[in-house]
């Protein structure tokens, strides 16, 4: 898992390369090129010798070692010695002809040697002037580049010689290359550098730590295709810009055989990096690259000295700080009046971290503990990090509280795996401390971390050993809150009778505890009777919604507007629904914090509203404004979230943006799977299955809904209906009709959008099935629910358009659609529509192509090839695109490519990519551009070109 192309070094490349250049015309060239240990110098070098070979320069490398330094001239040797040995006998005869002190130097070659001079000074001078003459020779057969890496460990000798020759070669062909480590420069290394810098045939390149975009174009470079957020976020914050790190961080994330270390997983060659760092420093050096490493953020000079102390290391800490800052290994930053002390690399703190024995860190953790709890005890972001890791050198009581504080807060910011951490520390510490009174409140802390890490199952003992624990106090409200969580995971996991006994016993017990619980339990039971259950048990739900009678209470308000809504949906009234959601939301938005799943509830209902009663852009506004509006009840209800990016994937999808709407449903899934929810891992695979294929991409479209039906879940008519959609659109876009499935009777008042859209597929492939009569029925339910649902009533004026080939029917259906926003159905019923119009209606030439322009737009591949092949019909000239359909550079130099004719393999070598990445970048042209195929590809490739 190795870059091929250089990413990152475009300037300092270019520089070099002008050298290379100046080299070509003549003027000889020495160029350093500086950087910490793991920049990228070998790699930039190698880079650069690439680019010379292309030019014609041959090529010589040295490699100076660390075990090397007492062996003179080692790296000159390795370099000359193989470059020669190459040479036929006449050509090396030729060189070498002349330079009997070159004998010395290159013994290998048994070249004659001169005899000893008295003065070693003059024989030393006489043979840097024999390899300067054979350099000189060399390149008036060709141009050179003479590399030497890591010149910090060169003997002095290589470093004179290197220094001689750059002044002696400046009218040759000769490029001299060499890289240092910064800061590890020898007395000799540090003149050859000024001289360097001195001379107008001289120059250096500092290489950097990239920034974080670059990160992250690396990272996409060695794994061959996007990485996961998770990944890049914790490359990017490890690695600091390093390039070694970097690369050895994603290849220890990609190869589960790697070596383990000592230090949380790093990667060997990291630990050995930071380690040949580290071991440099006397111990009161290395003591303080401890402490500031342990203390993290809360490192201030006042803690510092606090630990310091404590430690008796018996050094003077100022004079410490002042050396360790010198040589770059800590920072110093002003926040405000206070001087906070930081590890430069994050790197560096792992591995100093490591080192210790867990002894020596719960020490140092304690010491940081009570420092910082001197100075700022309300700091629970620093204080909570040292008490839990001190054990038990520190107050179990106090400990338990700053953990348990710790813990809610990582809650609140649905930090599952950290609040796992810290409320069961707090839990033990509570125990071993004699706090039973915080034993039920922190196991339903516990509780909600799982839920949000996804792990179900621990959540449920979690909460039923808090259950235990409240029952034993008495305690009625948490006791219903408990039943509250518990019914809603239980739902979540499908065991519907177990989800039942808690909902109907946290009624009970909330009934007199707390109206917005009892007003949220009511809600919870309305969320599972949807999903599950029948049209009378909802009709009971609202009913209870709306039976919530205290005036001045908004949240109460809100639970009656919201039940008058499911009363309209369930009777078709969807105008009068929207009206009384819009109501529920303005009043849920005032209790938000007491009961917030109300205004969660009142918008995602309101997205479907909108959609069905004609306002798309609405429905947008509404599925935007929603994850805002999630974040107190996504630990809750996780689903939620997902549910979010789903519905947002489909509003995107009937507003023409298919790639947007990709992007939603492809973050659902991620999601779905990382909280471990089967339901609604399901949902989201069956509504990107069917994104899929309307892009065209098949084969991906039928591996997403065959793993969704191989997840083992409770049977829920919304999903039904999505699945029975995602499968029409399968069949229509493979011609293959038959195969769609039969029409089961979905419940409008669930999801209405949806089934509208599945109603509208469903008399499509029944049309191309040539079961017209079965397409009347279908139209007949459009028209009854249609009747309060402008935008299903549309669907049915297409769907009768087509069944009589009325093309005032499908224009009708065009402008209604255009006008709710339902931009990529509209431009469907407007080709229908000009498909019937070949007869040569004046406005069809302009709509083909308006259509054309919206199905590229939205990376709908099928639409695309069947509007193009109207126009060709039609003897329409679609002109060249003006924009590149929304490529990237690199996606738009990988379809000009395929415009050439190149395979993925020849185009992998011309871009320095990986195969994967290639087709990873094919995939997106694909969508971005509404193609189906390469031939297409390259079509559009040659249009784009020709510009």
């Amino acid at each position: 898992m190795s870059a091929r192309r250089l990413v990152g070094r475009d300037t300092e490349l270019a520089a070099v390369v002008e050298a290379i250049d100046a080299v070509e015309r003549g003027v000889g060239r020495t160029v350093l090129v500086c950087g910490e240990a793991g920049m990228g110098k070998s790699r930039f070098a190698e880079e650069i010798g690439a680019v010379a070979r292309r030019r014609g320069f041959g090529t010589l490398v040295g490699q100076a070692q660390p075990l090397s330094m007492g062996l003179a001239y080692a790296p000159i040797v390795t370099a000359v010695h193989p470059y020669l040995s190459g040479l036929p006998d006449p050509r090396r005869a030729r060189l070498v002809d002349g330079l009997p002190d070159l004998g010395r130097l290159l013994g290998q070659l048994h070249l004659p040697v001169t005899a000893s001079l008295a003065d070693p000074s003059l024989e030393r001078t006489r043979m840097f002037e024999a390899v300067t003459r054979l350099f000189a020779r060399m390149a008036g057969d060709e141009p050179l580049l003479l590399f030497v890496d890591d010149l910090h460990w060169a003997d002095p000798g290589t470093v004179e010689l290197l220094h001689y020759l750059a002044r002696g070669l400046t009218s040759h062909r000769v490029l001299i290359l060499g890289s240092y480590r910064a800061g590890e420069a020898t007395a000799s290394l540090h003149e050859l550098v000024r001289s360097v810098h001195r001379s107008p045939h001289g120059g250096e390149v500092t290489l950097s730590a990239l920034p974080d975009a670059v990160v992250a174009e690396l990272v996409r470079e060695l794994a061959g295709a996007d990485p996961s957020p998770e990944l890049l976020r914790d490359v990017t914050q490890r690695a600091r810009g390093v390039p070694l790190f970097v690369s050895a961080l994603v290849q220890s994330a990609g190869d589960a055989k790697q070596a383990a270390t000592p230090f949380d997983g790093l990667p060997r060659i990291v630990c050995e990096v930071v380690l040949g760092r580290l071991r440099r420093l006397d111990t009161a050096e290395r003591r303080l690259m401890e402490v500031v490493a342990i203390a993290g953020d809360a490192a201030s000079a006042r803690v510092l000295r606090g630990v310091w102390h404590r430690g008796a290391v018996g050094s003077d800490f100022d004079a410490t700080v002042v050396r360790l800052v010198s040589q770059g290994l800590i920072t110093e930053q002003a926040t405000g009046r206070t001087l906070i002390y930081r590890v430069a690399h994050p790197l560096y703190a792992e591995v100093a971290y490591g080192e210790l024995s867990l002894g020596q860190q719960r020490i140092l953790h304690a010491a940081c503990a009570e420092a910082i709890d001197l100075v700022d005890p309300a700091n629970v972001l620093a204080l909570a990090p040292h008490y839990r890791c001190a054990g038990d050198l520190v107050d179990a009581a106090r400990a338990s509280t700053v953990l348990a504080d710790a813990g809610w807060r990582a809650l609140d910011v649905q930090a599952g795996d950290e609040a796992v951490q810290y409320l069961g520390a707090a839990l033990e510490g509570a125990r071993d401390s004699g706090r039973s009174d915080l034993v039920p409140v922190l196991l339903e802390g516990m509780g909600q971390a799982y839920q949000c890490c996804g792990m179900l199952g621990e959540a449920v003992t979690a909460w039923v050993a808090a259950l235990d624990a409240a029952e034993e106090s008495g305690d009625q409200k948490r006791l219903g809150m408990l039943r509250h969580r518990l019914a809603l995971v239980e739902a979540e996991r499908g065991n519907l009778d177990l989800a039942e006994m808690h909902w109907s016993a946290g009624q009970r017990e909330l009934a007199t505890a707390d109206t917005h619980l009892a007003i949220q339990h009511t809600l919870l039971r309305m969320i599972f009777v949807r999903r599950y259950g029948s049209t009378d048990q909802l009709r009971g739900v609202a009913r209870q919604l709306a039976a919530f009678d205290t005036p001045d209470l908004p949240a109460a308000r809100s639970a009656q507007h919201f039940g008058r809504c499911l009363t309209a949906m369930i009777g078709l009234d969807f105008a009068a629904a929207r009206g009384y959601a819009e109501q529920a939301l303005a009043q849920g938005e005032r209790c938000q914090q007491d009961s917030p799943m109300l205004p969660v509830a009142a918008c995602g209902e309101l997205v479907a509203l909108a959609v069905v009663t004609g306002d798309v852009p609405a429905a947008l506004g509404y599925a935007r404004s929603h994850p805002a509006r999630l974040v107190t009840v996504s630990v809750q209800v996780p689903s939620a979230t997902c549910a979010t990016h789903c519905g947002l994937a489909l509003v995107h999808y009937l507003a023409g943006d298919l790639p947007t709407a990709m992007r939603e449903i492809d973050t659902a899934v991620v999601l779905a799977r990382r909280i471990g929810n089967s339901r609604s891992l399901a949902r989201v695979l069956l509504c990107r299955g069917f994104l899929l294929a309307e892009q065209g991409q098949l084969r991906e479209a039928v591996t997403c809904l065959d793993e969704a039906r191989r997840i083992k879940a409770a049977a829920e008519v919304a999903v039904t209906v999505l699945s029975e959609l995602a499968d029409t659109a399968v069949a229509l876009v493979s011609d293959r009709p038959l195969q769609a499935p039969a029409l089961t009777r979905g419940v409008p008042s669930r999801e209405p959008h949806v089934l509208g859209l599945r109603l509208m597929f469903a008399g499509r492939s029944l049309l191309a099935a040539e079961a017209a009569d079965h397409a009347g029925e279908v139209l007949s339910r459009m028209r009854e629910i249609g009747r309060t649902a402008p935008f299903v009533d549309a669907l049915g004026d297409r769907l009768a358009g087509l069944m009589t080939k009325d093309p005032a029917l499908l224009d009708t259906a065009a402008m209604r659609l255009e006008g709710m926003g339902a931009i990529l159905l509209s431009a469907q019923a407007r080709l229908e529509w000009a498909e019937l119009n070949t007869a040569g209606d004046p406005d069809t030439h302009g709509h083909v192509l308006q259509c054309l322009d919206v199905f590229e737009r939205g990376g709908v591949a099928p639409w695309t090839g069947r509007c193009r092949q109207l126009a060709r019909t039609l003897g329409i000239r679609i002109p060249a695109r003006r924009a590149n359909g929304g490529l990237s550079n690199r996606e738009t130099q990988v379809a000009l490519l395929v415009g050439e004719g190149l395979s993925n393999a020849e185009i992998a070598t011309r871009l320095f990519l990986s195969e994967r990445t290639v087709e990873t970048h094919l995939r997106h042209c694909y969508a971005r551009l509404g193609l189906s195929s390469r031939v297409a590809l390259a079509r559009w490739a040659a249009e784009h070109e020709s510009k």
